[in-house]
């Protein structure tokens, strides 16, 4: 995971210091515009290996991508194309996730799906499935090969985050987040390049809010985001201590 923060860096610095942005993202319509899909193909010249991209504590095996990026690395829920957000924008980039795991994004045995990928896609940075997610349960780019399930039956590897259960995380009987993947937590890459170990409810989940919105809502909240979706009125979790309390957030601002 530390390899992909370097690699992630390595690229910021080539390109106008903006996190990584793939073609997906830069299309009108088809829901994908502002999500920086196709991060692994794009920093894939950094890493120079699709290893990296695999944690050894992840059950799948094969062509694995074990982790998401933040959606708010790029501009979800813009009406138009977008592009990667730049590093100048983030308040907070050592409390601020970059990336996080997941378990069950492969790729189909024999499969020519533009929605999937395979280790030769990205080595010629040609990949627009490798995934981003808002931590809250939203999932984009996801494809897993024949599951019938909502996003392909891609799950958060985390454990429940702050402000998520078992019923805000499922649907139609489908459970969003898994058991952390290391011992009651899992791996987070934050936005300064560092990995740290948190247990879930040390995290923020949820959609990017502007701190004067925040501030407007839940004074003393600046920074918390947990299940927030854009678009949704207020969420009662914004307005409780632990909110404030939380460790890292999805939220940049």
């Amino acid at each position: 995971m530390k390899q992909i923060g370097l690699g992630t860096l390595q690229y910021t610095q080539d390109y106008d210091e903006k996190m990584p942005y793939g073609d997906a993202g830069q299309s009108a319509g088809g829901g994908y515009q502002g999500v920086p899909l196709g991060w692994a193909g794009l920093i894939y010249p950094y890493v120079k290996s699709t290893g990296v991209y695999l944690c050894p504590d992840d059950p799948q095996t094969g062509d694995v991508v074990s982790y998401a990026i933040n959606v708010f690395m790029g501009t979800p829920g813009s009406a138009a194309p977008g592009s990667g957000q730049s590093i100048a924008a983030f308040a907070g980039p050592s409390t601020t996730v970059m990336y996080c795991e997941i378990q069950n994004s492969y790729l189909a045995p024999g499969a020519l799906d533009w929605y999937q990928w395979n280790a030769a896609d990205i080595a010629q940075n040609f990949d627009i499935a490798s995934p981003a997610t808002d931590g809250a349960g939203s999932m984009w780019g996801f494809s897993s090969y024949g599951s019938g399930a909502p996003w392909g039956g891609v799950q958060l590897a985390t454990g429940f985050m702050y402000g998520q259960t078992a019923a805000t995380q499922n649907t139609g009987g489908y459970q969003h987040t898994v058991a952390a993947r290391h011992t009651e937590g899992s791996n987070f890459l934050l936005c300064d390049g560092h990995v740290k170990w948190y247990r879930p409810s040390s995290v923020s989940p949820g959609w990017a809010i502007p701190a004067d919105t925040i501030a407007s809502w839940f004074p003393g909240a600046k920074g918390c985001s947990p299940g927030y979706y854009g678009g949704s009125a207020p969420n009662d979790y914004l307005n409780t201590p632990q909110c404030g309390n939380t460790s890292i957030t999805w939220n940049i601002y």
